[in-house]
Parts: C-alpha cells; structure tokens; sequence
C-alpha cells in the first residue's frame, strides 16, 4: 500500500500558483488535471484494499496516471 500524495501541488510546489491559473483559465488543462486526481483515488483506493500489483488493469491504471502528470508537467513548465 502506499501513502504517497501525488497531488501536483504536492509534487511541484513551485509550480502552485500556475497550476490554480491553468486550472481556471484552461479547459484542457483542468479537464487533464481532474482526470489525473479522479485516477489518484482510484489508485489509492484500490491499493488501500490491497488489490495485487501485478493486476494489469492495476498497473494500467498506473500507467495512465505517470502519463497525465508528465503532460501536466509539460504545461506547466512551457511558457
């Protein structure tokens, strides 16, 4: 299990005040960011019941959510 909090404001606290304007003022961007946190509890939800790691729609789901944060990750740093 784990209890790690991959929240991007957690993750890139330099990056807070960026995050809130994208959130507000970019669609794509806040559509993206709900996605990634919707999949964050499905995550830890999943890992709080203990579900097996070698679960491939687990590790899909893992998968998925490295994916978001690294597109989410390029907006914020693009200027």
């Amino acid at each position: 299990m784990s209890d790690s909090n991959h929240a991007l404001t957690h993750d890139f606290p330099e990056f807070y005040n960026r995050i809130r304007s994208l959130h507000i003022e970019d669609s794509d961007f806040r559509q993206q960011n709900e996605r990634y946190h919707a999949l964050d509890r499905q995550i830890n939800a999943l890992e709080a019941r203990g579900v097996p790691i070698d679960d491939q729609t687990f590790v899909d789901m893992k998968m998925e959510r490295a994916n978001l944060k690294d597109a989410l990750y390029q907006r914020l740093i693009e200027r």
